[in-house]
């Protein structure tokens, strides 16, 4: 997507410009999946857990992605045609998958990661998402249901695409990071983050 590329790297360490896919998938209320041109680094400390898992982890990036993500939940219909709030996507950009939540707490229970080809097709310029097999709007375990069951957690189709947007839009800079510490050897704490220029900011906390 430029005309210049360089990475230093240390070990695990690292610092670039170029061309990277960010993401940052391992908390429920800010994933980061993209791929973008610009700066990336990621840094790891020396001290690890008895488990051998880096006591430290920072990542962060900063790119003009020419690009903007979205991401969008559809509720099973018991169809198979879906249309997305944007057109003019970006070819190969889109992950697409079934969320099996909780009826009562809305919890993600269940993920099927869907295939290109198999799974679904796509209309990029029209942004039109056409299932292989009908979505029923409910579930009855963790997979993709494909019976006429009415009962059970809801079903929905998942999708995060990147499109072009107005040319008003196209100096926006995004930008974004997360970071995980270790107090012992079971307790986990991180910080997600990622904002476009003129957008919210969109934030998590995780524990594990």
């Amino acid at each position: 997507m430029g005309k210049f590329y360089i990475k230093a790297s240390n070990g695990e360490n690292y610092g670039m410009w170029g061309n990277f896919k960010v993401g940052y998938l391992d908390n429920e209320l800010a994933h980061v999946d993209r791929g973008l041109y610009g700066a990336n680094a990621h840094y790891a400390s020396e001290p690890t857990t008895s488990f051998g898992e880096r006591r430290l982890t920072v990542d962060g990036f900063a790119a003009q992605p020419g690009t903007m993500a979205s991401y969008e939940e559809f509720r099973g219909t018991g169809g198979s045609l879906y249309f997305l709030h944007h057109q003019d996507i970006l070819t190969g950009s889109e992950r697409v998958r079934i969320e099996i939540h909780d009826k009562a707490s809305g919890i993600v229970t269940g993920v099927v990661n869907l295939q290109p080809n198999v799974d679904y097709d796509i209309d990029y310029l029209q942004g039109r998402l056409l299932l292989s097999q009908p979505l029923s709007s409910t579930a009855n375990d963790n997979l993709l249901v494909r019976t006429s069951g009415l009962s059970g957690d809801e079903a929905y189709l998942v999708v995060r695409y990147e499109y072009t947007p107005g040319f008003e839009k196209l100096d926006q800079v995004a930008v974004g990071g997360q970071a995980h510490y270790w107090l012992n050897d079971h307790v986990r704490l991180g910080f997600t983050a990622d904002s476009n220029e003129g957008t919210p900011l969109a934030t998590s906390v995780p524990q594990t």
